[in-house]
């Protein structure tokens, strides 16, 4: 690259999501930010995804063998063999054509500086859980032992040094506040607690609603509680059951899969207080998230109820995340319920709100969590 020239990228990803005007997916509105981010920080940087449509059962069977690929489109074009850097998010699995694709690269663009984020690390246990995903982690563990040999650096939302004999760097999850605005305030005299999310077991809404279920039974409740659930996933069919088996029916409503601006209509704007993930111990993870639904609590104003640990709450005392036991138990509503009310008897809704997002401000935002990594590309030489 000659001096004072742009440089150029290419951010690769297996989220078929993230090429939609309007992603509907946690994952595909964290990638089109962060190409967005490098952009702001003056990197020219475009996005390539390897997977042309929406993932199918046929998909998930090829991913699971050895032989017949994981249907990926890891093609080397003129694009990427032109580039000055590669930012690649990790796919579901480390492949043999993964392996290939990295190898080429090495061959015809030998000073690329090449960059891999593993969302989660470790992540064993995700591939192995449940137990029809361990070939999965047996082709993981089989190829993922030569990436050194193409990887410059990973990139971790963790404290590790060294993953992989790769050297890392350290980003946290973040946002970009300028596209999500405030919301408004639920006026209703009903208590509101609304989720996003693709669901699996370890976002833990099962502890909400037999929370709920609870509450109504035996809690001589002053207020009415009423779930919004907007979104999909593997879980989504054994909410819907343990909805009805609880009686909640009236007191859940199942949103389907919803727009940033559906999501404000049907979700934001009527919840008190969002549910961030509630049984991460599920996947025998015991460290620190770095979850994105964390994020757009605080960027929209939303005081919210987790379990475990979050990044950006660590090394500050704050109130309006409400942390409850990780286990198995129900959620204790009134508590949470008491908890909300001590916040309204110092400030109004819309001061609550406008705090947690100052907060975002300062601790989330996509500028602040991948300043680590815009510096390294940015370095003359790879390994400067």
């Amino acid at each position: 690259m000659k001096e004072n020239e742009r440089m150029q990228g290419v951010y690769i990803s297996d989220e078929y999501e993230a090429i939609l005007p309007a992603p509907k997916t946690g994952v595909g509105k964290k990638i089109q930010e962060q190409i967005q981010t490098l952009k702001d920080f003056g990197l020219f940087c475009e996005h390539i995804c390897v997977r042309n449509k929406p993932i199918t059962l046929w998909d998930k069977i090829r991913m699971r063998t050895f032989l017949l690929g994981d249907g990926l489109s890891w093609n080397v074009n003129n694009v990427i063999r032109e580039a000055d850097f590669l930012y690649i998010r990790k796919p579901t699995v480390v492949s043999r054509n993964f392996i290939c694709f990295l190898k080429e690269i090495r061959n015809v663009a030998p000073c690329c500086k090449i960059l891999l984020e593993l969302p989660t690390y470790p992540y064993d246990k995700e591939l192995s859980t449940p137990l029809h995903r361990l070939p999965l982690l047996w082709q993981d563990r089989h190829y993922r032992s030569r990436l050194a040999r193409y990887i410059d650096r990973i990139v971790v939302l963790s404290n590790y040094d060294e993953v992989f004999g790769i050297p890392t760097l350290k980003i946290r999850n973040g946002i970009n506040l300028s596209v999500y605005r405030l919301k408004k305030q639920n006026t209703s005299s009903t208590f509101n607690i609304g989720c996003a999310a693709q669901y699996a077991r370890w976002h833990g809404i099962d502890r909400v609603l037999r929370g709920m279920a609870q509450y109504k039974r035996y809690s001589n409740p002053k207020h009415s509680v009423h779930l919004y659930l907007a979104g999909e996933g593997p879980e989504l069919n054994d909410l819907q059951k343990l909805t009805n088996q609880l009686g909640l029916q009236s007191e859940v409503t199942f949103c389907g899969k919803l727009n940033r601006k559906q999501l404000y209509e049907q979700l934001y704007d009527c919840c008190d207080i969002g549910v961030e993930c509630l049984a991460i111990f599920r996947k025998n993870m015991d460290g620190v998230s770095s979850s994105i639904k964390s994020r757009e609590y605080l960027a929209v104003g939303i005081p919210f109820i987790y379990s475990g640990k979050i990044d950006i709450l660590e090394q500050n005392a704050v109130d309006f995340a409400l942390k409850i036991p990780a286990s198995e138990e129900p959620v204790d509503i009134q508590s949470v319920i008491n908890a909300y009310n001590k916040l309204l008897q110092k400030e109004t809704k819309k001061e609550l709100s406008v705090r947690i997002r100052t907060y975002a401000n300062q601790y989330a935002s996509w500028q602040t969590t991948m300043s680590e990594v815009v510096e390294w590309i940015q370095q003359g030489e790879k390994g400067e």
